[in-house]
């Protein structure tokens, strides 16, 4: 159980419209004894990391420990770096093995993954609905070390639950395509996660279905996972969301397109024209720079310790007046 909520992982996800902004909030110190409405939806949303804190205090009171499964250990993570381990009829522990200063959940729960097999578990079911678990997983489950990986995944929406099978996608990859399942981490990252953009009007799964029908042509994504970027890398990126455009055939760039999208719109009398044209190169580029940065730390997942340097001196952020 990954409850990993952080000040350093609110302010990257500031950035993104979906999960709010970074506008100063009330912070309250909350008790584990203390009963929430369920309807206190905003409330939570604004005290994420005391909240994680809260609930894993309340997992590890005896009283809730007595009434774990029998053989069955309950890993506690987050918010801070250490890991408790519970166990019925057992007293707490710390597993040392387990610690990180991994920011996001995703991410420690494929740690946790590779380290439990030294436990001699080599079949791993992790129950997640978040596209980044699911990607995560595909694209470094064959470095964990496990016989078997899955991703139970309930869809919300159809009531259905769905088994995927994170190593069976990735050796078909190799299989079929000749590609290294880590590439999904950039194609991921550039078509909009919890910390970067997403391009008005193009989904991800176009983004994904552009890549493989053509993968050979966007073999410069590769240099994503090198630092610093590079215009190889960009130019490759570039070109892969063009064409994700119907209309881009003959454009070479996106300011190119850009500019004849705006001259239809206009002759079309389009009310709304700005926010219906893709990004400009410069607004591109530094969307790039944030994807290399995410792309780096998914890299590192199995990296206990990923020390990050702060958001205003890293890729595609800046600090004016004291804020990122």
């Amino acid at each position: 159980m990954c409850i990993s909520w952080n000040i350093q992982s609110k302010s990257v996800k500031a950035f993104i419209n979906r999960h709010g902004n970074d506008n100063d909030s009330t912070d309250y110190d909350l008790q584990s004894s203390d009963i929430l409405e369920a309807s206190y939806h905003k409330f939570v949303h604004k005290n994420r990391a005391v909240l994680a804190a809260r609930v894993r205090e309340c997992w590890s009171d005896p009283a809730v420990v007595k009434l774990l499964p029998e053989r069955k250990i309950l890993v506690a993570a987050g918010p801070d770096e250490s890991e408790i381990k519970l166990e019925k009829n057992c007293p707490s522990t710390l597993d040392y093995m387990l610690q990180s200063d991994h920011v996001e959940a995703d991410t420690r729960m494929l740690l946790h993954a590779q380290v439990i097999r030294y436990d001699d578990y080599k079949t791993v079911v992790i129950q997640a609905n978040d596209t980044d678990v699911i990607i995560l997983s595909i694209a470094h489950g064959l470095s964990t070390g496990l016989d078997n990986l899955y991703i139970k995944s309930f869809n919300t929406m159809t009531k259905i639950a769905t088994c995927i099978n994170p190593l069976r996608i990735a050796q078909e990859l190799k299989r079929k395509f000749s590609v290294d399942p880590t590439i999904l981490l950039v194609i991921h990252a550039l078509s909009g996660c919890d910390t970067t953009s997403f391009v008005r009007n193009i989904t991800k799964s176009n983004f994904f279905r552009t890549y493989f029908n053509n993968y050979k042509r966007f073999s410069h994504l590769n240099e994503f996972f090198t630092s610093p970027l590079s215009n190889k890398a960009v130019v490759a990126a570039e070109q892969l969301l063009l064409a994700c455009y119907p209309s881009s055939r003959t454009q070479t760039s996106l300011d190119e397109l850009r500019g004849i999208m705006a001259v239809t719109a206009f002759k079309q009398s389009h009310k709304i024209i700005a926010a219906n044209l893709p990004p400009t190169f410069n607004a591109f580029y530094h969307h790039c720079l944030h994807v290399a940065r995410q792309t780096d730390i998914w890299c590192r997942t199995f990296e206990p310790y990923l020390n990050l340097s702060p958001l205003d001196i890293c890729n595609g952020f800046t600090k004016i007046s004291e804020q990122v």
